[in-house]
């Protein structure tokens, strides 16, 4: 018996509505909008308290065996997966389109669009197989099969057998039994049990017979009826007492709607007696439909829907009459019957699905079930069976562990241990659990516990988490050797082989009960930052087996010789004989009291700086040794457990970046001078004279523009001090220079430039900024040319520290340099258009480093101001060819350079630095070479009337450092 409407939707909302967040920070009142409130189900079911906390059904594919879908609806945009492609709708020639598919579907699985009505999964993703025909939309071969190809997880089957008769048939007389073509039920049977092999939720209609056949709907038709057919209910078909049947079984020569044909065409009670789908209870949900007086909340079974009755166990109530849901050609309307009942359970399943990933769907229905709200009215439970569906209460996980029965002298359809594999999922069960039951998790992921649970079967976890925060205080529980027991709550009686971890970081545990710490048990220990520890608190007896472990967890640091409180217990036996780790620098002990477990940490005498590679190690080793035992980065070494990673965590800890900079810019500042010269000695030559390497000729007189663009990569060989470095250097020199007087020319220049200094994971990133002043002059051949240069310099530092809690340390450095350099030449020999000039060069620069602190790291470093000085002396000379293959050709020249480098002063500068606690400590540079080869390699040409390109490169190469030099320069003049 259906009523139904159709409305447009247009008529109804055409504006979005505002979509907030879910999960962590919504409120269920965020989404009670008109959309949600359309479908008054909605509220009833509390489907607003599962959505705010991130449960909508994404993810989850909801089939829906029906009559054909008209799946291009607005409510299934974008989340129809099944069939494709989407079959036309309605059907070429058969305008009559059916309705209850589509209805079924929008009470499912509606999107939250911001017009017409919600369904209850609004975000699970939608199937369609017809497993009803109508004219011009056949049914499909095998509904099953096909729901099963589509890999759904949840199925809605609002379809079943008509009443027999009906009360319109001509043969009409009341039964007190329910009517089934043997066939069909063990059609259904086959359908069922493929459905259930396949993991599948499966939820039906309990049917709409009441007002036909009152007497025998007393039960769920159909599907629903299943798990009741076994030997003893149907030999209550053929007794004597035709009123103790509440099913019986016939051929298809009898006519369902005619009793007359019924006698003689039962099916044989020896058939009969074969058929058991007792299997099956547990696996299926049988829904019937109510009504709810939205004045007073009152529940009432509607006048159509049939019964759960003996079916109770798995049978459950949702909302049933005048349910507005989605119609065909984008339209909407309500329905009646247990056909919209019925996708309430379904939508909900696929919310559960999505909420509890792990669980099988015996499981889901357990949850859904046994969550149920009870409705309190007279003989409740024979038309309402668990109750009203409750998905708010649903998704809290599991309420109820072996729930009783609801028929008396009956066992329990749901399995002693609810056992689950969490397979990686992290999950929060928040309701209360009651019952006789019990549960074991298996599988990685951490499984929360937060209700007060009173449950007493046992609790065994074998693999992952288990974290305690409510109780189960009167549930003995078992944590193997690949489990672990954390939380702040209550647990019973408790015996661990995997590892104890009380709170959740640091935290307390109680135990109502014995505590034991078995063969193989790990007892981890956490001490937080500020010196807050684990307890646990033992009611009755607390046993440490010999062979249990202690494992320390202070990653921020532990205070040394003080007791921390580990076990408190009424009796107390045992104690920790192995740790998990040998620390470097630390010694363990633990103090038994009789009643009471302490750990005390004790420094040895084994020194930090003994692990160090370097003197730059041995320097911050010292000076972490002499910090407290709080400080940071103290408490990162105090609790080493393997030495082979201490150098090269003191290295990041070094700060020798900050010396390996200041040897870069003192090295690759004298490049600037050294390119400023080239030009200098460009400057005097003459077309009819030979230049330097790669210069061509240009007459002395008039103004000279220059630009020269230079890339440097150098390094620096460790030594018993640092580490090796590198650093690449490159930019721009642009300058003008005229003529003075015939013996003189000056010049100024411009640059900008970056250095990158890497020593191991640590990089100074510098930027700077270049002043010059420069002149040459010349008497008689013998040439001096000569400059100053200032330089300012910010340095961009970065120290990646692996161990630190808060990240890398960071500081900007400023810095300026001073530098003068000069050269003095004179030709020695030309013939044939090759020149030999010996020359000597020299290079002095002072560099003043300003004092600096870092931020971002815990280990953060301060460094003082530091001035130093290097010097190089340059002896050598150049081979200088040039040619020109006709008059009108370009000039070319080719040039070979070679000399001997001296340096001196802090050829391996040094940085004070300090930790934010301890004593200063000193890190030098890998060094600069002292003496050093020095090799050019140029070629160029003119490059037209007034300008010239050439291209340079240098190498200075030494056992201790090395530089290479790539430079390219382009002069114009007029």
């Amino acid at each position: 018996m259906k009523k139904r409407t159709i409305g447009v939707a247009g008529g109804i909302i055409t504006m979005c509505l505002a979509a907030p967040a879910m999960g962590e920070g919504a409120s269920p009142s965020d989404f009670i909008t008109p959309e949600y409130l359309r479908n008054w189900g909605l509220k009833y079911t509390f489907a607003a308290d599962a959505y705010a906390r991130g449960f909508t059904g994404k993810g989850v594919k909801i089939g829906i065996a029906d009559s054909a879908v008209q799946l291009s609806h607005p409510e299934f945009a974008g989340r129809v997966f099944w069939p494709t492609p989407q079959p036309a709708f309605p059907a070429a020639g058969y305008p009559d389109f059916p309705l209850h598919g589509t209805n079924v579907t929008g009470i499912a699985a509606a999107g939250r669009n911001g017009f017409g009505m919600m369904g209850v999964a609004y975000d699970a993703s939608i199937a369609n197989v017809v497993a009803t025909s109508d004219a011009g939309y056949p049914a499909v071969d095998d509904w099953s099969e096909d729901l099963v190809e589509a890999g759904v997880s949840v199925m809605n089957g609002s379809f079943g057998p008509r009443a027999a008769p009906k009360e319109s048939s001509e043969h009409y007389r009341k039964v007190d039994f329910e009517f089934y073509y043997a066939e069909d039920m063990l059609a259904k049977a086959g359908h069922v049990q493929r459905l259930a092999e396949n993991d599948i939720v499966m939820v039906f209609s309990a049917g709409n017979n009441r007002i036909d056949q009152p007497e025998a709907s007393i039960l769920p038709d159909g599907f629903g009826t299943l798990p009741l057919v076994t030997k003893e209910n149907s030999a209550l078909g053929y007794t004597d007492d035709p009123t103790d049947a509440l099913y019986r079984f016939y051929t298809t020569d009898a006519d369902d709607q005619n009793p007359d044909t019924w006698e003689g065409n039962q099916v044989p009670e020896s058939i009969v007696e074969q058929y058991d789908f007792s299997d099956l209870a547990g696996s299926l949900i049988a829904v019937t439909a109510v009504d709810i007086n939205e004045r007073t909340d009152e529940v009432t079974l509607t006048s159509f829907s049939n019964e759960c009755g003996l079916a109770a166990d798995w049978c459950i109530a949702a909302p049933g009459l005048a349910i507005y849901s989605a119609f065909p050609m984008n339209t909407y309307g309500d329905m009646n019957g247990t056909s919209q009942a019925a996708p309430f359970v379904a939508g909900s399943a696929a919310v559960l699905r999505q909420a509890f990933p792990y669980m099988t769907a015996r499981q889901i229905n357990e949850v859904l079930l046994t969550t149920a709200t009870v409705v309190g009215q007279k003989d409740s439970t024979r038309k309402y069976g668990h109750g009203l569906v409750n998905i708010g209460q649903a998704v809290k996980g599991p309420a109820v562990f072996a729930h009783p029965s609801l028929i008396e002298g009956n066992d329990s359809i749901f399995p002693a241990t609810f056992a689950v594999n969490t397979d990686g999922h992290d999950s929060v069960w928040s309701n209360n659990i009651s019952g006789t039951g019990g549960f074991s998790k298996a599988g990685e992921g951490r499984l929360t516990l937060t209700g007060r649970n009173t449950y007493t079967g046992a609790t065994t976890i074998t693999g992952g988490v288990l974290r305690v925060d409510g109780s189960i205080a009167q549930s003995a529980l078992t944590v193997a050797s690949a489990a672990t027991l954390e939380g702040t709550g209550t647990v019973g009686d408790v015996s661990i082989t995997g590892t104890l971890a009380p709170g959740n970081s640091v935290g307390t545990l109680t135990v109502e009960g014995d505590l034991t710490l078995g063969d193989g048990a790990t007892y981890v220990y956490e001490v937080d930052g500020d010196q807050n520890a684990d307890r646990v608190v033992v009611r009755g007896t607390a046993t440490i087996e010999d062979s249990a472990v202690f494992q320390l967890d202070a990653a921020d640091g532990i205070v040394l010789d003080r007791t921390y409180s580990m076990i408190e217990a009424g009796t107390l036996t045992g104690t920790f004989e192995n740790l998990h780790t040998n620390y470097t620098f630390i010694d363990l002990d633990f103090n038994n009291t009789g009643d009471t477990l302490g750990m005390v940490a004790e420094r040895n005498a084994v020194s930090m700086a003994g692990f160090a590679q370097t003197n730059n190690q041995r320097a911050v080793a010292r000076a972490i040794d002499a910090q407290g035992s709080e400080a940071t980065p103290y408490r990162d070494v105090l609790l080493n457990d393997d030495s082979s990673v201490l150098p090269q965590r003191y290295q990041a800890w070094s700060g020798e970046v900050y010396s390996a900079n200041q040897a870069a810019l003192l090295s690759g500042g004298r490049l600037l001078g050294q390119m400023v010269n080239w030009r200098l000695n460009d400057s005097w030559l003459t077309d009819a004279q030979t230049g330097r390497q790669a210069q061509v000729g240009e007459s002395a007189d008039g103004t000279t523009f220059w630009a020269q663009a230079y890339g440097n990569r150098a390094s620096f060989d460790s030594n018993a001090d640092a580490r090796k470095a590198s650093a690449d250097m490159s930019g721009i020199l642009v300058g003008a220079d005229r003529a003075v007087n015939p013996r003189l020319r000056v010049g100024a220049a411009f640059g900008t430039g970056d250095t990158t200094t890497e020593v191991v994971s640590s990089r100074a990133n510098t930027s700077a900024y270049h002043l010059l002043a420069y002149a040459t002059h010349e008497d008689d051949g013998l040439r001096l040319n000569g400059g100053v240069m200032q330089s300012w310099n910010e340095a961009d530092v970065l120290r990646p520290i692996a161990v630190d809690d808060r990240g890398d340390a960071r500081s900007t450095v400023d810095s300026r340099a001073t530098r003068v350099f000069a050269e003095l030449s004179i030709p020695a020999a030309e013939d044939a258009g090759v020149k030999l000039t010996p020359f000597a060069r020299l290079d002095q620069a002072w560099l003043h480093t300003s004092g600096f602190s870092e931020t971002g790291a815990e280990a953060a470093l301060s460094g003082r101001s530091v001035d130093s000085e290097v010097g190089f002396g340059t002896l050598g000379a150049r081979w200088m060819h040039e040619w020109q293959k006709d008059e009108d050709a370009s000039v070319w020249q080719a040039s070979v350079s070679a000399g001997w480098q001296h340096a001196w002063g802090d050829r391996a500068p040094e940085t004070t630095l300090s930790f934010e606690t301890g004593p200063d400590f000193t890190v030098k540079a890998a060094p600069i070479a002292q003496d050093s080869a020095v090799l050019e390699l140029g070629i160029g040409a003119r490059a037209g009337e007034r300008s010239r390109f050439s291209l340079v490169y240098s190498t200075t190469h030494a056992n201790q450092s090395h530089n290479q030099l790539l430079q390219a320069q382009l002069q114009w003049w007029y």
